[in-house]
């Protein structure tokens, strides 16, 4: 277990260290809003993105041209990316007070994503105090067996210091807290196979973190995941 909250640890200094690649130029977004959504788009519009990639795809399969059919997939593949980015990002708020969003990013180049702490969603914000709250949210099936274990006998918390079992809006959660470097940490389990991480470093004490949570629309956020 302890193994595998480590692994998780370097995973995100890794994931930090190593960017991500963007659909945008790099830049911030701020609104005067904070938007959130628990539903998903029943409309088709988005098929219009596709739909000239899929009758190609048909073509260079109906004549074996595997070359082209591969590059049209990869091409699928990051649209596809750019649109669940899209309504995913709708479950976060759009901007709070004090609080601007990052430009979204996209994981498609990102290597890790492939191992099985697959990042899904990423999201980052900051203040001009330069303190920040990043989002991830991962496929992490083994560390939440470990989780659970955590959950199924909290007393063994007691001895992993800063760590707390808490409920964040219905959810199973593992709180870490270090004041004396200003880093704070909430693993929201989702689901048996998806977490929700949020880490902020700099902010004054882990109420903040707390605060920004309340606009977090989780609910809607597992129920598009499962």
């Amino acid at each position: 277990m302890v193994y595998s909250l480590l692994y998780i640890v370097a995973f995100f200094t890794l994931f930090n260290a190593f960017g991500l690649a963007s659909f945008a130029e790099e830049g911030v977004v701020v609104s005067d809003s904070v938007v959130t959504s628990s539903v998903v788009e029943l409309d088709m519009s988005h098929m219009d993105f596709f739909s000239k990639d899929l009758k190609s795809l048909e073509t260079t399969l109906e004549v074996k041209n595997y070359v082209d059919s591969l590059d049209i997939l990869e091409k699928v593949r990051d649209r596809i990316q750019f649109q669940q980015n899209r309504v995913m990002s709708s479950f976060f708020p759009l901007s709070l007070e004090g609080w601007s969003l990052k430009k979204k990013e996209s994981i498609i180049d990102n290597e890790l994503a492939n191992t099985d702490y697959g990042v899904i969603f990423t999201q980052s914000y900051f203040n001009k105090q330069g303190h920040t709250i990043e989002i991830n949210v991962v496929n992490a099936e083994e560390l939440i067996r470990d989780y659970n274990d955590l959950f199924n006998n909290p007393g063994l918390v007691r001895g992993m210091g800063n760590t707390h079992i808490i409920d964040q809006k219905g959810y199973k959660t593992i709180e870490t807290v270090f004041d004396d470097v200003k880093h704070y940490e909430q693993n929201i389990v989702l689901s048996n196979t998806v977490i929700m991480t949020l880490i902020a470093i700099g902010i004054d004490d882990v109420s903040i973190l707390n605060n920004f949570i309340e606009f977090v629309d989780i609910e809607a956020l597992d129920l598009y995941l499962n």
